[in-house]
Order: structure tokens, then C-alpha cells, then sequence
């Protein structure tokens, strides 16, 4: 086929077969390549593309994204597709840099600034932990509990017993509910 469409739409199908045959992956990857030949740019084809490098090497996922981000400094889904590599890659302040970086430009993604706090409970820096977890609190962000575990376990980390506790006490039941049960109990014994 000569249409970038058709190219991608191929490689999205062999990506979706879970790429467990050589000879897929070997196709879906040319594939993603002849689509990104006719439109070199191509977030969707490039995201692509990524995924299929991705199952073989995170490396090699991460070098086609930031080369593309020289190309595309913009690119939202490409710049979140890297922090998700970078992230897998246990390189979390980059990872981290990167949901700043786009949090910046759009104040109102609070899923990405939860992701930003995650992060900093990751790299143990409490102190931006604790900062977007409190304005995530402030906003009403998340399900019922969900910030509220994350500050308990900030606070826990910190010594902040009682403070801890009261975070950990207002977690609903279910399955965070009884992981705050838990850490409750830690933090009491």
C-alpha cells in the first residue's frame, strides 16, 4: 500500500497479536517504518513504533522517542509515552521532568501532577510528594482514600506518626482501604 494509514494499521495489528512470532514483529516494525516513511511525523505511527521497539528494547524505545522530541518539543503523546519508558526504566527524575514539563503547560491535568507525586514517593523526595499530594487533596482529585493513602505514606516516611494515621483513617474500604489497615498496624506496633 502507498497510504501512511495503511502501513500503521498494519503495524497496529501485529503489535495487538502481542508480537510473540519473530516474523510479526519483524513485519509490524516494517510496517510502522514504511507508514513513518510517508509521513515521517507522525505521532500515532511513532507512538507505534515505539511499542513495537518497546517489546524488545526500552532502549531503543526511548532513543526513537527523544529523537523524534528534537523534531516535535510539543508532542504531548510523545512526550508521555517517554516518561511511561523512562519510568519503566526506573529513571523516574527524568521521567518526572518530563510530566512537569507538560503539567506546565496545562495546570488543570491533575492525573499527570498524581503521576509527578508517585514519582517523588519513588525517588523518596517527600517534600514534592507532600506538595502535590496536598494541592491534589485541595482540588478533590481521585477517588475516595486515594490521596489520602499517599499522604499517610508520605507522613509515615517522615515520622509524622499521628499525622499518618489520620491520613490512613480516612481511606475507604476496599482494597487501598485495607492497605492503609496494614500500615496502620505498622506504624502502631
Amino acid at each position: 500500500p502507498k497510504s501512511a494509514e495503511a502501513h500503521f494499521a498494519v503495524a497496529l495489528a501485529a503489535l495487538n497479536t502481542g508480537m510473540g512470532d519473530p516474523a510479526i514483529a519483524k513485519d509490524a516494525q516494517l510496517s510502522a517504518d514504511r507508514a513513518l516513511a510517508l509521513k515521517p511525523d507522525w505521532d500515532r505511527a511513532l507512538l507505534v513504533k515505539a511499542e513495537i521497539l518497546g517489546k524488545r528494547s526500552t532502549a531503543e524505545a526511548i532513543a526513537l522517542l527523544e529523537d523524534a522530541l528534537k523534531r516535535q518539543p510539543d508532542s504531548r503523546p510523545l512526550s508521555g509515552a517517554l516518561a511511561q519508558f523512562l519510568t519503566e526504566e526506573r529513571r523516574f527524575g527524568e521521567a518526572r521532568a518530563i510530566y512537569r514539563r507538560s503539567l506546565a503547560a496545562d495546570r488543570s491535568q491533575r492525573e499527570l501532577q498524581f503521576g509527578i507525586a508517585v514519582l517523588s514517593i519513588q525517588m523518596k523526595d517527600w517534600d514534592a510528594a507532600e506538595r502535590d499530594l496536598k494541592e491534589l487533596k485541595a482540588a478533590g482529585f481521585g477517588e475516595a482514600g486515594q490521596v489520602e493513602f499517599y499522604l499517610g505514606q508520605v507522613a509515615e516516611e517522615r515520622g509524622r506518626h499521628d499525622e499518618a494515621l489520620a491520613h490512613y483513617r480516612d481511606v475507604n474500604d476496599g482494597e487501598r482501604g485495607w492497605l492503609a489497615k496494614l500500615r496502620m498496624a505498622g506504624v502502631l506496633a
